[in-house]
């Protein structure tokens, strides 16, 4: 598969995670949800299941670590939308899986542009960046 199958993937990641943040379901339970629903579509369902699941399992890892970069904000604040592309771009710049920091955090900038507020795509920008600058200095 290629990267048009993993955009495709990393979409509905985004909106899965947001429907896991609304209603606390289980991973598996939405996991199954969004395979059902998208059978047939193409998209790279073993990149989709394994950021969603490493996302859900790791998510007070993953705060944890972009927390401090979010200076006037806090977790609490965060749109869920925020909230869910900073938890996968973070978890993507933890496991790149083949991709390089600069696609991660474009990627993660064009999700917060299609489905976050108007300006929060600057927010996820600045933070995503101290994240991988973070990361490569360990």
């Amino acid at each position: 598969m290629g990267l048009a199958a993993i955009k495709k993937a990393r979409n509905f990641v985004c909106q899965a995670l947001y429907q896991w943040q609304l209603t606390e379901q289980s991973g598996e339970d939405i996991l199954k949800q969004f395979l059902e629903v998208n059978a047939g579509k193409s998209f790279d369902q073993d990149y989709f299941e394994r950021v969603l699941m490493g996302v859900i399992q790791e998510a007070v890892e993953l705060d944890a670590f972009f927390e401090p970069y979010l200076k006037d904000h806090t977790l609490e604040t965060l749109t869920r939308v925020e909230c869910a592309i900073l938890r996968m771009g973070t978890y993507e710049l933890m496991y790149p899986h083949g991709l390089s920091d600069a696609a991660i955090i474009s990627e993660s900038v064009r999700l917060s542009k299609r489905f976050g507020s108007k300006e929060g795509y600057r927010f996820v920008n600045a933070v995503l960046d101290q994240v991988a600058h973070q990361l490569k200095a360990e």
